[in-house]
């Protein structure tokens, strides 16, 4: 299994232009850095890669959620479907 960087991740500026801000790089919590973002939609490309960590723990929480309920629930075919879509989307994050 492949494994990625914990979170958190933090967004930062980076100026490489005089005062312009053309560059943001992604910064784990031990100040590597994973990711340099740049120069278009600069900022809502590290935003969504800065919270990809926390999307993962929210897509296994809701996993846990649908399995939990999913014996009593007359959703069962539904709830298995998204068991099945959330998993496979873990599992290409992880790189299986």
């Amino acid at each position: 299994m492949s494994k990625f960087t914990p979170g958190s991740w933090k967004m930062h500026k980076v100026n490489t232009e005089g005062e312009f801000v053309t560059e943001r790089k992604i910064i784990s919590e031990d100040g590597s850095v994973l990711a340099n973002i740049g120069p278009c939609n600069i900022d809502p490309n590290a935003r969504l890669i800065a919270k990809a960590p926390e999307m993962y723990d929210m897509i296994e929480d809701l996993r846990k959620v649908l399995i939990t309920i999913y014996d009593t629930n007359h959703m069962a075919p539904m709830i298995d479907r998204y068991l099945r879509d959330i998993k496979e989307l873990q599992n290409q994050i992880k790189g299986e």
